[in-house]
C-alpha cells in the first residue's frame, strides 16, 4: 500500500485531487495505471483514505469526478457532477453525467465505481 501526504496551511475553497495515471513498463512503453482509487462520496474528514486537513475546514462530499476512458495516446474524458436541490427540511443531491454535449442523470453507485482521474471537493 502506497501513501502520500501533504499539509495545507489554508485549504482552498475547492480541493482538486489529480491522480497521475500515466506510467511506463520496464521496456519504456507508456500505459495507463488503472488501479482503482476508492472514494466514498462522504466528506474528506470522514474517510479513512484522506487525512483530516484542518479541524475547522471540513470538505463537503464530492463535487465532481473526472474519468479518462481510452489509452495514453487517445481517449475521452467524462465528468460526473453533483447537483443539490433544495427541498422541504433540507436538500437532495443528484449526479449528472457530462459526456460532450450529452448530459444525463447517473446513479451515485456508478460514480463511486468510476476510475477517477480527478476528484473535486468543496469546502463547507
Amino acid at each position: 500500500r502506497i501513501s502520500k501526504s501533504k499539509q495545507l496551511l489554508k485549504p482552498p475553497l475547492t480541493l482538486v485531487i489529480h491522480f497521475n495515471r500515466l506510467a511506463y513498463d520496464n521496456q519504456g512503453n507508456m500505459f495507463l495505471n488503472r488501479n482503482y482509487v476508492e472514494f466514498t462520496g462522504r466528506s474528506i474528514s470522514q474517510t479513512k483514505d484522506f487525512v483530516h486537513l484542518i479541524s475547522t475546514n471540513h470538505y463537503n462530499t464530492d463535487k465532481a469526478v473526472i474519468e479518462h476512458i481510452g489509452t495514453p495516446r487517445f481517449g475521452h474524458y467524462i465528468a460526473a457532477k453533483r447537483i443539490v436541490h433544495p427541498i422541504k427540511n433540507g436538500f437532495k443531491a443528484d449526479w449528472l453525467l457530462c459526456n460532450d454535449s450529452k448530459v444525463s442523470p447517473i446513479k451515485i453507485e456508478r460514480v463511486l465505481k468510476s476510475n477517477a482521474y480527478m476528484l473535486f471537493y468543496e469546502r463547507v
